[in-house]
């Protein structure tokens, strides 16, 4: 995946500066430093634990948003995480590249869309969920519109 996704910024970057934020899941971070290894003084990595996975406690499945099954956390509490990293990306003048996990990946792509986050978080039955389903590896662009909102492209890698 690493190197799948470090070709496929690359080709993107044309030699451009990049901000990434990933979390510190040890693949994550392994991706991003071999984007930034591409891309030497022009890419700025952070890590943060915000993008984590969800902690899920059980496999028992969510039935909302504030369900936290057994010992795990919400939906709501990963959304409430991610906040300080919303703010990071809305701040960059830069290109960002996240690298996460699914509900990480899933929720943003709401905050962003304008989408409820509870339908970001059901089962993958449509083309966007199952891109950003967990055992899929993908980018999801999004590119800002005039007048508001983001146009998106899921690329599979």
């Amino acid at each position: 995946f690493e190197t799948r996704l470090a070709h496929w910024w690359w080709h993107r970057l044309e030699g451009g500066r990049l901000n990434i934020y990933s979390s510190t899941m040890p693949l994550a971070i392994d991706a991003a430093l071999l984007v930034q290894a591409r891309g030497s003084d022009a890419v700025a990595v952070s890590h943060s634990s915000a993008l984590n996975p969800l902690l899920v406690g059980t496999d028992q499945p969510r039935t909302g948003l504030r369900d936290r099954g057994d010992f795990g956390e919400s939906y709501e509490d990963l959304r409430n995480r991610l906040e300080s990293v919303v703010l990071d990306i809305e701040a960059s003048v830069d290109p960002v590249l996240v690298v996460a996990h699914a509900s990480p990946a899933r929720l943003l792509r709401a905050y962003f869309k304008g989408i409820d986050p509870s339908l970001c978080m059901l089962p993958a039955t449509t083309p966007e969920t199952k891109a950003l389903a967990d055992s899929v590896p993908a980018v999801l662009e999004l590119h800002p519109k005039i007048g508001g909102g983001w146009d998106e492209t899921i690329y599979m890698i």
